[in-house]
């Protein structure tokens, strides 16, 4: 190992044990003839321009500093001339970094006073933290320093380790040697890797070898083998199932019969490919064979539970996941190899991803696979057939093919833009196409092409539209599925004198699907061209009105639960100002006085901040209203249309169906990709409902009612049967629920099920809601599709408040299910002691039977339900009463086991024992009651 003498700046040269202390630099290296080589060295040249002088000389100095008389710098140490030098270097890199005294970390791109600990420092956007030697370089040393480009110090490792983490997705345990960073798993650690860059590509994975352990010989020139190499040395030293796990849910859409089927490898392409992965960790190991693989004749040989999805997807479940969700597991994308090869072989298909699935997922089997290790070249011996495009003629109207997103790489004047595996394949794509004039100008030309791919034929139209060039490509594709349907179907633009009409046409050619696209010039009698950024401008006028109602809503929410504080607050001062009224004259209670005038001053207080924050969210949404109402008029004037389909149906509709919207608002419009799908595509299932539904089930008063403004039927019902009334009752939102009812909604609407809102409400235990539909008017014993009333509802759910408030309002306490069940059989088959101690408050018939003979002891017997047979008990309840079956309280208990209710039991009647060793476990089901069999 060669060291420079920091007092002579020579190069000595030192043998294993007789390497002296010594400190190491990390950098990142500027040009050649900035650096200081070591041919540079040995003749003394250490004075060049650029920062390799500054860097050899400030390490020097630093070392000096920290009386070290040694230090080693990887630019002027290594004769790179020597290949075996070099191969060793490389090896040993690593160890040299770890047995370094001290690591100095220059950032030349760091200048003086920059505050390196906030996010937006040049420290945090610095190149060291970009390139792929230095990860080895931050986590082997066990002490580094950062320098700035003046050698000033910033910090230590430990200091900066919380901005570290947050730069590198390196976990702090790693970084400060808490837990030795080779325990973190194979995915984990090429994940630290995913975003670093080398110069050359082998470098990419010689730059790895002290982060997993393995010696490689080095061979400049075998480009992507290098990795291979890597990952195959890593698979014969560890049995980490992670190292396949790459790829992980990266792509929103996943097709399956619409691509080619051929394999993708075993091994990633890339560090990148593990971009996802940093919080993959191996399972805990156990002994069978179902950890174990290896590799031969060109197949990984591996043990695999095989997972296949209701559409036939197979995925091999590897044995690692998330660490934070012990229940999920990777699952790699395999695929029956081509007909004639061994039932045992598959392949990994390109253009499909990983996933986590359950770890005990349906439909799992485990077996010893082949799976194919090299990855396949799209040749024309692929499966399916491929879908080209091809642009011409745009030349000749000197305009020029700007950029196309998504972006297609070109070979020979076409692209392919989509494969079909069988005459099954269904796919719908979009592709944007920007032209531009040779001239100055401010716009361009954009020509979407939209289609269709059934199996093998493809159906293609193609829309036109201006766009300015600012505009990214991106954006507007990001936000196609918003515009306006009038928006498409224009097959010609202007843009000045230029007149431009565009055309497509399908061809066959080498028996694969081709579109070529055309422009040709046009007559200047052209209609106003789709002007693509007013689009745009609506789009955002739309998704913040969107975002304006979901912040209405939540001030209104804040506006509610503030002014009930308020009253409960006014209520208490009051009750407090009464009793120190009452008493203030009296020569007795000295104590309370105080207490009570020091509870009056307090709670005076309490509701004057009350009162004021109330005062100031009622403001918030006011203006929010306004500001609602402000946009709302602009998005009126330009689109006039109310009843079905109007703009705002039409856009929630479309965020339903696209999966952009769940239960909030604030994030749409938000996304990571484009969305070139159709809605109808996406992979999420709106289950029939309408804009109104999903309003109404998610609490939205302010959509709803935009919505009923705007003539939605307020009457329509998804695939249960739930119309937006079932849904607000179900989901207990008061506020649409009386919107609706304000309108006309129908108070006795039943779902599937034969529920309707009052049994929703009652189900749920939405006592408000409740509340309203039967000050409504609601009908109290109505019944659903199994008998259940409301009552029972409530009773069975054990919702007390909802039974006290059905109870008020004269619901019948014996009603019986179509098993026979009344509310305190319910209350008491299921251990709800409240609801069973208001039934019987309320007169109810202790000892009532339902179909198979049970009285509610019986029933809480049975179930181990020991407060509420006490409580039965206490009410005098018939110890001996028996069941269809001949069944005592006492000998249903002792057939379950339910030793404490046993001992209840005879400690009211004098016998003692369990007698019968039974025992039967039950499972609460829609439909049913526990005890139907015992």
């Amino acid at each position: 190992m060669r060291l420079i003498n920091v007092e002579t700046l020579r190069l000595e040269t030192f043998v294993d044990d007789n390497i002296p202390p010594y400190a190491i630099l990390s950098h990142t290296w500027g040009a050649d003839e900035e650096e200081i080589s070591f041919e540079d060295i040995l003749k003394g040249t250490i004075e060049k321009p650029g920062n390799g002088t500054k860097k050899l000389k400030g390490c020097c100095s630093q070392s000096k500093e920290d009386h070290l008389e040694y230090a080693w710098i990887d630019t002027c140490c290594i004769n790179k001339e020597s290949s075996k030098e070099l191969d060793e270097a490389i090896n040993s890199m690593f160890q040299w970094y770890r047995k370094a005294s001290i690591c100095y970390t220059y950032l030349f791109d760091v200048p003086h006073g920059d505050d390196s600990w906030e996010p937006g420092s040049k420290f945090f956007s610095s190149r060291w933290f970009l390139r792929g030697w230095t990860l080895q370089e931050l986590l082997a040393p066990g002490e580094l320093r950062f320098y700035n480009q003046e050698w000033t110090f910033i910090g230590t490792k430990a200091d900066m380790s919380s901005a570290i983490e947050s730069i590198t997705g390196i976990s702090r345990r790693f970084l400060l040697g808490w837990e030795d960073f080779r325990q973190a798993s194979v995915a984990q650690r090429m994940s630290w890797a995913a975003k670093r860059k080398t110069s050359r590509k082998e470098d990419t994975a010689y730059c790895l070898l002290g982060i997993f352990d393995v010696a490689m010989s080095m061979i400049y020139g075998e480009g992507d083998g290098a990795l291979n190499r890597l990952q195959k040395e890593i698979m014969n030293k560890t049995g980490d199932h992670s190292i396949f796990a790459w790829g992980l849910d990266i792509a929103e859409y996943t097709p399956s019969k619409s691509m080619d089927v051929i394999s993708a490898g075993i091994l990633a392409t890339a560090p990148s490919d593990f971009a996802t992965c940093r919080h993959i960790v191996p399972r805990k190991q156990d002994a069978t064979p179902v950890n174990t693989f290896d590799i031969s004749g060109g197949r990984l040989r591996i043990h695999l539970p095989l997972h296949t999805t209701s559409t036939g997807e197979t995925y091999g479940l590897l044995n690692c996941g998330p660490e934070h969700n012990a229940d999920q597991v990777v699952g790699i994308p395999i695929y029956k190899a081509v007909s004639g090869a061994a039932h045992d072989e598959y392949l990994r298909p390109q253009g499909r991803y990983s996933v986590l699935l359950p770890r005990t997922a349906p439909s799992i089997s485990i077996k010893h696979i082949h799976i194919q290790m090299e990855r396949q070249n799209w040749t024309h011996e692929a499966k399916g057939r491929r879908l080209w495009l091809h642009i011409y003629a745009h030349q000749k109207i000197n305009v020029k093919l700007e950029e196309e997103y998504p972006p297609v790489r070109w070979e020979k004047g076409r692209a392919v833009i989509a494969e079909a595996s069988d005459s099954n394949g269904h796919i719908t794509r979009r592709y944007l196409a920007r032209f531009r004039t040779h001239g100055e100008g401010s716009r361009d030309i954009i020509v979407m092409l939209e289609f269709e791919l059934h199996g093998l034929q493809p159906r293609a139209r193609c829309h036109v539209m201006t766009l300015s060039r600012g505009t990214a490509l991106e954006d507007l594709s990001h936000n196609l599925i918003y515009m306006r349907p009038e928006a498409f179907g224009k097959q010609a633009a202007s843009i000045g004198n230029l007149h431009v009409e565009v055309a497509v046409e399908e061809e066959q050619v080498a028996q694969e699907p081709m579109l070529i696209v055309r422009l040709a010039p046009a007559s200047s009698s052209l209609d106003v061209p789709v002007d693509a950024n007013l689009e745009l401008y609506q789009v955002n006028l739309k998704l913040e009105f969107v975002r304006i109602l979901q912040e209405k809503d939540q001030a209104r929410l804040e506006t509610e639960r503030l002014g009930q504080q308020r009253d409960e607050e006014m209520a208490d001062l009051d009750q407090m100002r009464k009793r120190l009224a009452a008493i203030e004259h009296s020569r007795e209670f000295g104590g309370e006085k105080t207490a009570l005038s020091d509870g009056v001053e307090k709670g005076a207080q309490q509701v004057d901040q009350l009162t004021n924050r109330l005062n100031e969210a009622r403001q918030r949404e006011d203006e929010w209203s306004e500001r609602q109402s402000e946009i709302q008029q602009r998005l009126d004037g330009l689109e006039t249309k109310q009843g079905p389909g109007n703009w705002f149906e039409t856009l929630i509709n479309t965020l339903l169906n696209a999966g952009k919207i769940n239960g909030d608002l604030k994030a749409v419009g938000d996304s990571d990709r484009p969305q070139l799908s159709k809605a109808g595509e996406s992979r999420h299932n709106i289950g029939g409902q309408t804009p109104l539904s999903w309003a109404a089930m998610s609490g939205h008063q302010a959509v709803a009612r935009l919505l009923i403004e705007k003539g939605a039927n307020f009457e329509t019902r998804d695939n249960d049967g739930y119309t937006p009334l079932l849904e607000a009752a179900s989901w207990g939102h008061e506020a649409v629920a009386r919107l609706l009812l304000e309108k006309g909604a129908d108070l006795e609407a039943k779902n599937n099920n034969g529920f309707t809102p009052l049994l929703e409400a009652a189900s749920q235990g939405h006592e408000a809601v409740a509340r309203l539909l039967l000050e409504k008017g609601a009908d109290l014993e109505v019944r659903d599709s199994i008998g259940y009333t409301s009552l029972l509802e409530a009773a069975s759910w054990g919702h007390d408040a909802v039974v006290r408030l059905l109870l008020k309002k004269g619901a019948n306490f014996e009603t019986r299910d179509n098993d026979g069940y009344t509310p305190l059989l319910e209350a008491a088959s299921w251990g709800h002691e409240a609801v069973a101690r208001l039934l019987l408050e309320k007169g109810a018939d202790l000892e009532a039977k339902n179909n198979n003979g049970f009285t509610p002891l019986l029933e809480a017997a049975s179930q181990g339900h020991e407060a509420v047979a006490r409580l039965l008990l206490e009410k005098g309840a018939d110890l001996e009463t028996k069941n269809n079956n001949g069944y005592t309280p006492r000998r249903c208990a002792i057939r379950n086991r339910h030793e404490a209710v046993v001992n209840l039991l005879d400690e009211n009647s004098g016998r003692t024992g369990l007698q019968d060793d039974h025992f039967n476990h039950r499972e609460r089901k829609r439909g049913g009651h526990p005890t139907a069999a015992t």
